[in-house]
């Protein structure tokens, strides 16, 4: 287990640094690049039903979790992860 989390760590770190990198690069305003970013977000999080929001709670609702198969844990692991580093890279916390 702590090498797979190891690992999940590592892809976080890496790909939040390669969006820091590509939003860097965009010679766009930052309202149009928190707007995108925003939009982007927007959509995925509509594409996957909701469930790769939080409730601002430091604790998810477990039962709604368990009806999912490993992959698919997987997969919404991997949008957060995607999720976290466009929202933090595009000024969604500032």
């Amino acid at each position: 287990l702590g090498f797979i989390v190891g690992l999940v760590a590592t892809g976080f770190i890496r790909t939040y640094f390669a969006i820091e990198e590509r939003v860097g690069k965009l010679k766009r305003s930052p309202l149009v690049i928190a707007a995108g970013g925003g939009a982007l977000v927007g959509l995925l999080v509509f594409a996957s039903q909701g469930h790769l929001v939080g409730y601002g709670h430091l604790a998810i609702n477990f039962q709604s979790y368990t009806i999912f198969p490993w992959y698919a844990l997987a997969a919404l692991a991997v949008g957060k992860i995607l999720l976290t580093s466009i929202t933090l890279n595009t000024g969604g916390s500032d």
